[in-house]
């Protein structure tokens, strides 16, 4: 279950119907509290979440009466009336941080409390100070696409990178050279050798067959 969400008194989201009187206390939750002291008096708020909690201050039955107030969730669908048990002492001091509504059991979504002061005798003081709402738990918080114009979510991208096969600089610098016989320089003397050879030999062929000829034209027939 996520923390409770603060709403204070003085929220412009809490309506109060004519004759609330706000009073700036700094004991009270933010500073202020409201008062209602006459009967049908109402305090309304409109929340999201899954549950609401009223908080209060109380004080003496000597400055505060009797109050007595009806909490309405959802236009009647849950309806309590409850009667501030408030110390009698005598005194006048005020207790803090006293929770005198709590329903904690609805539904995730929107829902409206209306809170009706009912005992209008003197003196009768309902003190609101502020609520305290459930937000719902963490895991059922949806996960949609942002409308335009809110913050987009977090994304993480995962990026995939291929590995190399690395190079062995070892094995290339050890590497046997090339064989100098039958490197290109060697290949060209071998072959202008054997092409004079044969050069000769035509020449010398050449020059036997003609003498032969001559020999034999002096000889006759």
């Amino acid at each position: 279950m996520a923390a409770p969400k603060l709403i204070d008194d003085n929220d412009p989201r809490v309506q109060y119907s004519p004759g609330w009187n706000i009073d700036y206390d700094a004991h009270a939750v933010g500073g202020t509290r409201h008062k209602a002291v006459h009967a049908g008096q109402t305090a309304s708020l409109l929340f999201q979440g899954t549950g609401i909690q009223v908080v209060s201050a109380a004080e003496s039955v000597v400055p505060a009466g009797h109050p007595q107030m009806t909490f309405n969730v959802d236009n009647g669908a849950f309806v309590q009336t409850v009667s501030q048990q408030l110390p009698s002492d005598g005194g006048r001091g005020t207790t803090y941080n006293v929770t005198v509504f709590s329903k904690r059991d609805l539904s995730l979504g929107a829902h409206q409390l209306v809170i009706t002061n009912n005992n209008g005798t003197s003196p009768s003081i309902f003190w609101l100070d502020c609520f305290l709402v459930d937000l719902g738990p963490s895991s059922s918080t949806p996960t949609s696409v942002p409308s335009s114009g809110s913050s987009s979510p977090d994304t993480i991208s995962t990026n995939t990178v291929t590995p190399t096969t690395p190079t062995d600089t070892h094995a290339a610098s050890h590497s046997h050279p090339a064989d100098p016989s039958v490197s290109t320089p060697t290949l060209v003397i071998i072959l202008g050798v054997v092409g004079s050879i044969s050069l000769t030999i035509l020449i010398l062929g050449t020059i036997l067959c003609v003498r032969r000829r001559r020999v034999a034209a002096r000889l006759g027939p």
